[in-house]
């Protein structure tokens, strides 16, 4: 093939496809912000709608409570979030190690089933755990407790006197105290 054109035309040809190029990308990107602003209109109206109705509430509940002042409603709101606070605590203040679960599970013999190991923290008290469990008859119930007094790990083993009522898969709930 032969080359024809002059290198300041090729130049120029190159030029003019560039700014064509351009000039479609910005088409392009002019007509999807168009649309993505009339896309965005139906919530924009929605929005501005609840803020003009959630207004006039507010002014419609300050004229039929005149007596609600700001100050204590926003005192009010502090002392519902503090209490709120205590739920939403995810901070474990004792960690339960291996010497606090390990020597209750280590006790349990096969005719025995936990279900349910609760823990809870009672401040200055201390802390108890809970098991719950089935046990296939009074003797193996009655080995476990003693087990657990055993290990010395715990202050206080509790089986309710209920749980040793039914002879055989009986429901227990264990309570033993901490050290």
């Amino acid at each position: 093939m032969i080359n024809v054109l002059p290198q300041l035309e090729k130049k120029g040809l190159k030029h003019e496809y560039n700014l064509r190029l351009a000039t479609v990308c910005l088409c392009n990107l002019a007509f999807l912000s168009l649309l993505a602003s009339l896309l965005l209109l139906p919530s924009y109206m929605l929005s501005s709608t609840k803020e003009v109705y959630l207004g006039e509430q507010l002014a419609t509940l300050n004229k039929e409570n005149p007596e609600v002042s700001l100050v204590d409603l926003n005192t009010f709101i502090v002392k519902i979030n503090n209490t709120l606070a205590l739920f939403n605590t995810n901070i474990v203040q004792r960690k339960i190690s291996q010497d606090v679960i390990y020597p209750a599970l280590d006790a349990r013999t096969s005719n025995l089933k936990i279900n349910q190991i609760l823990f809870a923290e009672h401040g200055e008290i201390g802390a108890e755990l809970d098991l719950h469990g089935v046990a296939q008859d009074r003797e193996s119930l009655q080995a476990f407790k003693l087990a657990l007094e055993e290990t010395g790990k715990y202050q206080s083993v509790d089986v309710p006197i209920s749980s040793f009522v039914k002879k055989n898969d009986i429901d227990f709930t264990i309570t033993l105290l901490m050290k």
